[in-house]
């Protein structure tokens, strides 16, 4: 990763999503490097090991899917939001293919920060994410982190 450039952390078990969400943070270039885990355990054990280091920096973004093999998104995001460290204050969308009011219901009493449904077709999910780019590396205003000052 270059110095000082933001990484954003994609949690997706599905291959193909994966490849495609990449594919399209690439192509309207989002200014982050893409760390990618396939599921909640591996985010957990990463994002511990991330925030235990001082000069290491954190994720700007995490864009993390609902069902995760392991340890469901919503079961990272609990667990993000319950540690004492600056992790807890990373911004997390959930991006999922439920549209279920329970789950997003969910998502947003555990502290999610933005809950999208994938689109189903990838010219939607290019303006998704130039949606993405502009509002949350442009124009949104991340809590003050110290890893990141």
């Amino acid at each position: 990763m270059k110095e000082n450039e933001p990484m954003l952390l994609l949690v997706e078990d599905d291959p193909a999503d994966a490849v495609l969400i990449q594919r399209s943070i690439e192509k309207v270039g989002i200014p982050a490097q893409v760390v990618h885990l396939k599921d909640g355990d591996e985010a957990v054990a990463y994002l511990s090991a991330e925030s235990s280091k001082p000069s290491t920096s954190l994720p700007w973004l995490i864009l993390m899917d609902l069902k995760l093999p392991r340890r469901s998104g919503l079961e990272v995001l609990q667990w993000i939001r319950q540690q004492k460290t600056d992790i807890s204050r990373v911004p997390v969308i959930m991006l999922s293919s439920s549209h279920h009011t329970v789950d997003i219901q969910r998502a947003y009493q555990y502290g999610v920060n933005s809950y999208l449904v994938k689109p189903e077709t990838s010219d939607a999910l290019l303006s998704m994410m130039t949606v993405l780019k502009t509002y949350w590396f442009y124009n949104n205003q991340n809590p003050p982190i110290a890893s990141r000052q």
